[in-house]
């Protein structure tokens, strides 16, 4: 697709999410259509298009052990 032409409309969105008024589920000043990766771009907390693999850090890490560990915790 060329940038000027427009991307189809293939999901629907609810601009109040259901977690916060679920009576809004179908309620049709509660909904836009929109492309999916415009929907992705509206739920960033659901994590799309990020990578799911978490590294690992590769740093020690130290602390200092105090001389009587029980007074410690």
């Amino acid at each position: 697709m060329q940038q000027d032409e427009p991307t189809p409309a293939n999901t629907v969105h609810h601009i109040i999410h259901l977690k916060d008024d679920p009576s809004k589920a179908l309620d049709e000043d509660n909904l836009i259509s929109v492309c999916y990766e415009c929907h992705n771009d509206l739920h960033p907390e659901k994590g799309f298009g990020q990578s799911k693999s978490k590294t690992k850090s590769k740093r020690i890490k130290t602390f200092e052990v105090n001389s009587n560990p029980e007074s410690f915790w």
